[in-house]
């Protein structure tokens, strides 16, 4: 793996300040040649051209307007070159073996399409992530070991559901093979669970991806410094459109019974304190055709078991 490039794509929204800890943790990987990407998502922080300085051999993609995160990334997934993409945000920074650790981990593996390492908080021991898992029972995807102080509880290297969209890497014949309508990632969801998403659809397609706890990055999770309305509304409907993309009906009885109770008590709480997010049904109805059709698409292409499907509950 030493002459292999990977491509690291860097959304970028108004976080200037996180900017040059993430770039300089590049320039300190041992493994080269690695590929760059930025994607500027019309940012108004002033302070991007400056941070840019840290690297001046990026390759960096303006958008006029902001495309989300699964736009951003989609735009620097096409424009990659690698055998290999790091999806990497902004706030997040990676150890200097991160790379080296993480290709070895391919060697001899054509089945792992995506590989997550162990994620930190800002602050170790915190955890951040060590992969997604779906935790069914409460329709409710979430990052395995988040805000658990490390105790060694996932220290062993094992398959695991998805990487988490901050700090991902994937195998670029993967992603490639894991297009629906030309889009890696759903552009539907804008941001938040779409890498949930297309965690799902790697698995269905007979991809897997695995836990590498060698392979250490940190996530201070900043983010863009407002989240407007319309993104929590959004991202509140994506959740359930993630089911119903990528779910099997012969999996539901396992789980609705304990689930539809919860999800019920917990939308009747949002929508009496957050009256606003009662506009999350619309979302979800007015983008159920389009995630129905791309359900079609990928469903007839499924190449595993629902029973192997059924050890993510």
């Amino acid at each position: 793996m030493e002459t292999t490039t990977v491509s690291i794509v860097v959304p970028v929204l108004n976080n200037a300040d996180c900017l040059p800890t993430c770039l300089e943790s590049l320039t300190r990987q041992t493994h080269p040649p690695i590929e760059i990407i930025l994607v500027d998502n019309a940012s108004e922080d002033s302070g991007i051209a400056d941070a840019l300085g840290v690297l001046p051999d990026l390759k960096i993609i303006h958008n006029e307007v902001n495309r989300g995160f699964a736009g951003a990334c989609n735009q620097g997934i096409s424009a990659s070159v690698g055998e290999f993409v790091l999806l990497l945000n902004a706030d997040a920074w990676l150890d200097a073996p991160f790379l080296s650790k993480a290709l070895d981990a391919f060697k001899s593996r054509p089945e792992i399409g995506s590989l997550t390492g162990k994620i930190y908080r800002s602050r170790p021991p915190i955890l951040d992530s060590t992969g997604i898992e779906l935790a069914k029972k409460k329709f409710s995807p979430k990052d395995r070991g988040e805000t658990e102080r490390d105790c060694g509880q996932y220290d062993l290297e094992e398959y695991v559901f998805g990487a988490s969209g901050a700090v991902a890497l994937y195998r670029k014949a993967a992603l490639e093979d894991c297009r629906v309508e030309g889009e890696y990632f759903d552009e539907d969801f804008f941001a938040y669970y779409e890498d949930v998403d297309l965690a799902w659809r790697m698995q269905i397609l007979g991809w897997r991806c695995l836990y590498l706890p060698s392979a250490v990055a940190y996530h201070d999770r900043k983010g863009p410094k407002i989240k407007s309305r319309s993104v929590f509304i959004r991202s509140f409907a994506n959740r359930y459109l993630c089911y119903v993309k990528n779910e099997l009906p012969g999996a539901l009885p396992s789980y609705l019974p304990y689930a539809l109770p919860y999800e019920l008590g917990r939308c009747g709480w949002l929508f009496l304190h957050k009256p606003y997010m009662l506009l999350s049904v619309w979302s979800f109805l007015s983008r159920l055709p389009q995630a129905w059709r791309k359900r079609k698409q990928i469903q007839c292409r499924r190449r595993v078991s629902e029973a192997y499907l059924s050890q993510f509950q």
